[in-house]
């Protein structure tokens, strides 16, 4: 039976019963029930002390929610499991707070930038919102903790009123309510007013005795206000390798039941219902079709503005308002010719609690009543969830268990600091989506699922019918391959077309075999165009990123002269001792210059380290690049007698400087929607900033006419999240302890590389302090400037004065299921020039050869070539795009 038949009485009764039942909650009567969590969790030791959000509740929300699963779930519903008093300790916050600052503070290398964003030419397109990560995090911990001192406050009180037999008819003395007062100055104290005398409080009521109390048992803030905090703490920086989500509030994804696109039309931003589910209906009680409708307001704005504000705060991927807009709709992809594909855009399907439970819309369907246009429809739709958890749950603690808190952990190890009191009893958390592949979910509609709609034709005057079914005639796919690569050949002969959605592996496929299958593949695809087009066109849309080193060697098929990419690494004390050691694979690492492969770890490779002016308070390695050894043995074959009979649009040479390219630059053009990155940036703006191939981007919430739009997104470079980060704490703390053993056994005799102390270390050969480029002194104070009180140096064992090896203690892992991840490594964008490095013979050092030293790619503002709109006639085929990019970047065919 399909869920339009069913769901109505189902969402209608179920529904309305959850909803009865969590209404009744709030004003139940009587004592506690046996399997509250909360109550399991409080007795010996404060720290387990439960947070009651509403002291009121005698019901577990969770348990409505659980027996909604499989269907629609009320706004409400879910909000109230969301909510639920999780017995998480108290301690948890502080915690989870010290960790994720830790992390950022060691390993985050924009953390400056983010703060004191640059300005100037080079951002010009970008729109900041700068951030002090570390410092808000304070601010939102000791707001937390304000309002649980409240909630203690007035739930003591409440207990006292419960059991005193004797109530008196007074009203709180001025000193109770001081007391509330400054367990939260939000509290204004004229809102404390006195009961009215004669009185008396029923005593078999939970509900406070004062309006004081009411605001302050509401007030506390919720385990899940708290994580989406941190996110949103996070997600100011609006760099796409930054983010945190804690898994126990990101199990639901809600919806309104229809997904909407844009268009620009007569030179204004217009946006459209695209597609609408089946349960919409029966849900919103809403049975007027909307279809194709054009979006007229949102929430009382105007569409495309209030879709702006709500990505400018929501959508985190990118610092491009455009980008930013297109990332909450919905954009065409390829899948295959048979079938169109989307991407229904981060607006529609929601993992984190919509503000309100509705919004309205108003809606302008096309039609005419005699010579007036259709009336508009308004309604006010109501956000419903699904659950999307891996495990089932019937009330709180089963959720708790299946999406919140690891595996078998301890509770009593949550304040724990060091790893070697924590980490053997904490098990690794569960693999994670990547959010290099974090996509919006995909939907394909093969020919005969696709409508006949009507649309306004570009005068914007009366409307037509148009078939959106792929139509073959516009092109040709010549091969189909794994990983979603696959050639095609538009329908003029001369111009091809190379899928390419992602860089990396899907969660279950060995790397190893997915970098063969991936560089195989893209190579077919190459083989297969060479012969037959003359230009090409690599479709980069919406792709997410992933191995960088699968990226770096995409670049070297079609371009082998390239240069390496330059980047580096933040200096601090954690990551200084882990990968002295060999943490964070750095034996991959090379120099970015000369022609030594010698390794970092081999050659001392942090000995020179790098500062810029406008970032004094920050200390980088020196310039590294990657190896990438498995790169060298993929290359293309080259037959002479084909490439003598190959249709070549330029006449130029197939071979420059005796290397071949495939396809000249000004024959090549890179297509994405704003969403590139990562790995995907890496690509595109090697191809494009050093080889000058064009590049094409698409969409946005203003006119291509008006502005420059990026065609590239959080290229910073190298993400790392806390799972790797922990793994290689653990193998690092693993290798340590074979050291320190090794040492005992030899009676303490020095080993070869032990006498490096944590300072000389940093500034390497233990040299007292290093000059920078500009002359000044780089001492041993700062490079120690941010240790902590923790990290104070001792003397080793022969006297002297230093740093022990295993004096730089350890951040503790999550207690519970979550996603941190940051940027740890970044490139630089370094022009169009080849030669990256300047070589000195008098003194045989390299110097960078480009001009501006502090332009990094995550602050860079590149434009695309050429900038095109979504209109009526394309946005729902990624062929039609494929055909007005060829005309935009080598004009209209023949």
């Amino acid at each position: 039976m399909h869920w339009s038949t069913w769901s109505k009485p189902f969402f209608g009764i179920t529904g309305a019963l959850a909803l009865l039942q969590i209404a009744q909650a709030n004003t139940a009567q009587g004592t506690e029930t046996e399997n509250d969590p909360a109550k399991d969790n409080s007795g010996e030791n404060d720290m387990y002390k439960p947070v009651r959000h509403d002291i009121l509740r005698r019901v577990d929300p969770c348990v409505a929610t659980s027996k909604l699963i499989g269907g629609r779930i009320p706004y409400e519903v879910a909000k109230a499991c969301l909510d639920t008093d999780f017995p998480f300790p108290r301690s948890n916050r502080e915690e989870t707070a010290k960790t994720i600052k830790t992390l950022i503070s060691s390993f985050f290398v924009f953390d400056d930038l983010a703060a004191r964003p640059p300005s100037g030419d080079n951002v010009k397109g970008f729109t900041f919102t700068p951030v002090n990560i570390v410092g808000e995090i304070d601010q939102l911990l000791e707001k937390s903790q304000r309002s649980l001192a409240v909630n203690d406050e007035v739930e003591a009180l409440s207990i006292d009123d419960e059991e005193d037999d004797e109530d008196e008819d007074e009203a709180e003395d001025d000193e109770g309510d001081s007391d509330i007062e400054n367990g939260n100055k939000a509290l204004d104290s004229s809102t404390t007013q006195e009961t009215e005398s004669g009185s008396k409080q029923d005593k078999t009521s939970a509900a406070p005795t004062t309006p004081a109390m009411e605001m302050a048992a509401s007030s506390p803030m919720t385990h899940r206000e708290f994580h989406d905090g941190l996110s949103q703490i996070l997600g100011k920086a609006r760099d796409g390798h930054l983010s945190y989500d804690a898994d126990c509030f990101r199990t639901f994804q809600f919806g309104l039941g229809f997904y909407m696109n844009h268009v620009v039309r007569d030179g204004k931003t217009v946006v459209k219902v695209h597609d609408v589910e089946p349960y919409f209906a029966e849900t919103q009680n809403l049975y007027k079709d909307i279809l194709n409708c054009d979006v007229v307001k949102i929430g009382g704005k105007d569409a495309a503005d209030y879709i702006q504000e709500w990505a400018d705060k929501h959508v985190t991927s990118t610092k491009d308002a455009n980008a930013r807009f297109n990332e909450a709709l919905v954009k065409p992809i390829y899948y295959s010719v048979a079938s169109s594909s989307y991407l229904y855009g981060s607006f529609a399907q929601q993992d984190k609690l919509p503000e309100e439970p509705s919004l309205a819309f108003e809606f302008q369907c096309p039609g005419y009543f005699l010579f007036w246009p259709v009336a508009p429809i308004k309604a006010n739709l109501k956000w419903t969830a699904t659950y999307q958890g891996r495990q089932q749950f019937t009330d709180t603690p089963s959720y708790y268990e299946a999406n919140c808190i690891k595996p078998n952990f301890d509770n009593k190890e949550a304040g724990s600091e060091d790893l070697k009191d924590n980490t053997d009893e904490i098990p690794g958390q569960d693999a994670s989506k990547k959010a290099d592949e974090k996509l919006s979910e995909q939907s394909h509609f093969i020919p005969q699922q696709l409508p006949v709609v009507k649309f306004y034709d570009e005068l914007g005057s009366g409307t037509e019918d148009v078939d959106w079914r792929p139509d073959a005639a516009l092109v040709r796919e010549l091969y189909r391959g794994p990983q979603g690569i696959s050639a095609l050949l538009l329908s003029d002969d001369k111009t091809g077309i190379i899928t390419i959605p992602s860089v990396s592996p899907r969660n279950d496929q060995p790397q190893w075999e997915f970098i063969r299958e991936w560089l195989d593949t893209l190579i077919q695809a190459i083989n297969t165009l060479r012969p037959r087009a003359e230009n090409l066109i690599l479709d980069l849309t919406h792709n997410g990123g992933g191995l960088i080193c699968v990226g770096s060697t995409m670049i070297k098929l079609f371009f082998p002269d390239r240069p390496r990419p330059v980047t580096n690494i933040k200096f601090s004390p954690l990551g200084n001792q882990m990968m002295r050691v060999g943490g964070f694979n750095v034996e991959y690492f090379m120099h970015s210059y000369g022609n030594s492969t010698e390794s970092v770890l081999n050659d001392n490779f942090f000995s020179n380290p790098v500062t810029h002016p406008s970032r004094p308070n920050k200390i980088f390695t020196d310039y590294l690049t990657d190896q990438c050894e498995f790169g060298n043995s993929y290359e293309l074959e080259v037959d002479p007698e084909m490439e003598s009979k190959r249709k070549r649009a330029s006449s130029s040479s197939p071979t420059t400087n005796g290397v071949y390219h495939p396809w000249d630059p000004e024959n090549m053009a890179i297509l994405t929607d704003g969403h590139c990155g990562s790995t995907c940036a890496l690509i595109s703006n090697m191809m494009h900033t050093k080889f000058g191939v064009k590049t094409a981007v698409i969409g946005g919430k203003s006119p291509a006419s008006a502005e420059q739009m990026s065609y590239s997104t959080f290229p910073g470079l190298q993400v790392i999240d806390d799972r790797f980060i922990f793994d290689e704490v653990k193998r690092v703390q693993s290798l340590k302890r074979e050291m320190r053993d090794t040492e005992g056994s030899k009676k303490g005799a020095p080993q070869k590389d032990e006498g490096k102390t944590q300072k000389s270390f940093a500034v390497g050969n233990n040299k007292e302090e290093t000059e920078d480029k500009d002359g000044d002194n780089i001492t041993e104070k700062d490079l120690n400037d941010e240790q902590t009180e923790e990290e104070e140096p001792r003397a080793d064992e022969d006297g002297q004065p230093g740093y022990s090896e295993f004096d730089v203690p350890y951040p503790a892992n999550f207690a519970h299921k979550s996603r941190l991840r940051l940027t740890w490594r970044q490139i630089y964008r370094t022009g169009d020039t080849r030669d990256q490095f300047v070589h000195s013979e008098r003194d045989g050092t390299y110097k960078p050869a480009w001009d501006n030293l502090e332009q990094w790619n995550e602050y860079s503002f590149i434009p695309a070539t050429k900038r095109l709109d979504y209109t009526d006639n394309n946005v729902h085929s990624i062929i039609r795009i494929w055909a007005e990019t060829r005309d935009a970047i080598w004009g209209p065919s023949e």
